[in-house]
Order: C-alpha cells, then structure tokens, then sequence
C-alpha cells in the first residue's frame, strides 16, 4: 500500500471513533504492514490506524499489532506523566494514566491476545486506544 503520512491535529479522522476491523476482509493485512511502516519511518513507540487517516480499530503498540484491543482492567492507581503525539508535533501535553492496564485484542489471523501491560508500555497502550475513540493528549492534558 506505500507510506502513509502521519495527519496532524485538524485532520477529522483524529476527532472520530474508529469501526470495529473485519478480518475477512482481504485488505487487514496491507493496512496492518502499512501502519507498521507508518510509525517505523516516524519513529513513534505506538501507533493508531486513524493517525494515517484510516478509520479502523487497529493499532501498533511497540511492534505488537493490536485489532479491535479493549482495556479490560486497569488499576486505580495512576501516574501523571508529559506525552507527545505524532499527530502533535512538537507538543507535550501532562496527562494521567492508569499503572497498570490488562488488554484484549485480535492478531491478524483472529486469535485472541491477552496481555498485562504496566509503565511505559500501560501509557502507549493507552494513548492509542484514546486515539481509536477519538481523543487526543490535548483532550485531557495542558501544557
């Protein structure tokens, strides 16, 4: 499919809730290498469909695929922390995350993947799953 340019704040799919991804649909697996090559070229540790403008629920964490991932429980305790965005270049906005976060998602062939995820790793997890639902650092944080 080629590189896809990261869209900035503005672009209207950063403000929309991402639909569900059908795995038979024989384009997942384009999209998915896509998106990977998205955020390899931007140097980003995470990644959202919707951040190259593709409406989907599909992101990378690290270099884990996530397809339609769920948080399914997260700690009460949280962390204040100042994050960036691809899709806010040069901006850093504090914002609070759960420690720790327990997640579902699909991998490309439909298997179920559950997985802990706690510091850093919790906080992108996170970040992209609010990207998927439409939200942005700025939403939350402040300068």
């Amino acid at each position: 499919m080629g590189y896809y340019p990261i869209v900035t704040s503005g672009h209207p799919a950063l403000r929309q809730t991402c639909e569900d991804v059908d795995l038979t649909d024989p384009n997942i697996p384009a999209i998915a290498a896509t998106l990977r090559e998205a955020q390899v070229e931007s140097r980003g540790v995470g990644i959202a469909a919707n951040q190259i403008g593709m409406l989907l629920r599909m992101c990378y964490v690290g270099e884990t695929l996530l397809i339609n991932p769920k948080i399914m429980a997260m700690t009460v305790e949280t962390e204040t922390t100042k994050e960036g965005c691809l899709s806010l270049p040069g901006e850093q906005h504090e914002v609070e995350r759960p420690l720790a976060v327990a997640i579902e998602a699909l991998d490309l062939q439909g298997n179920v993947v559950q997985f802990e995820a706690d510091g850093f790793e919790a906080k992108i997890v996170c970040h992209e799953i609010a990207h998927l639902n439409g939200e942005l650092i700025s939403d939350v944080g402040h300068k």
